[in-house]
């Protein structure tokens, strides 16, 4: 199973074509929101998000009985809002071994603070054949939140062949609400 060397929140990456060398721009830790925050749950029909590599994006839809929800999309978590932020997640993994190609699926997941809630999961494909390591670029264009707090950006493997994931990492960034002049 491959091991995950690191991961990293910034609001823009660029890959180097000729050299493949790649710079984190804007490396983010915390995101402050100035301003009054309210939270208000939809109305009418179902807030969703697109994942799987897609910009999250947030939209009211009316579902009609018998329709599903589009491929790939899922349920914000309630109580939630997409807070419209860009940001790249980037995952570093390599071989386990050095000597032997593998191939892994990896999950990338969003925790909320309260550590018992998957805001969203995007799933990926390290085939670490030809090269031993790998990078994953996930961009996300919006983000969703709950309240104030440490999130977590989670990276789980599994082993081909296998339906055990294992947790290989996290990484954390702070959101906080800061009200004008207080």
């Amino acid at each position: 199973m491959a091991t995950l060397l690191w991961t990293m929140l910034c609001s823009k990456v660029t890959v180097d074509q000729r050299t493949n060398t790649v710079s984190l721009i804007d490396v983010i830790e915390e995101i402050t929101i100035s301003g009054q925050v309210s939270f208000v749950a939809p109305t009418q029909g179902i807030a969703m998000m697109q994942s799987l590599g897609g910009s999250p994006v947030p939209a009211e839809m009316s579902l009609s009985p018998g329709v599903a929800l589009p491929a790939g999309a899922q349920p914000i978590p309630k109580n939630s809002v997409i807070l419209p932020f860009e940001m790249d997640v980037v995952v570093a993994a390599a071989r386990s071994h050095e000597g032997t190609p593998e191939t892994t699926t990896g999950k990338l997941s969003l925790i909320f603070p309260d550590q018992t809630t998957v805001a969203f999961e995007s799933a990926f494909d390290l085939r670490l054949g030809e090269h031993l390591r790998a990078r994953i670029i996930t961009h996300i264009g919006g983000l969703p939140i709950r309240d104030a707090g440490t999130y977590y950006f989670r990276v789980a493997f599994q082993e081909e062949g296998s339906e055990t994931w294992r947790d290989a990492g996290k990484v954390p960034f702070i959101v906080r609400f800061q009200n004008p002049g207080g």
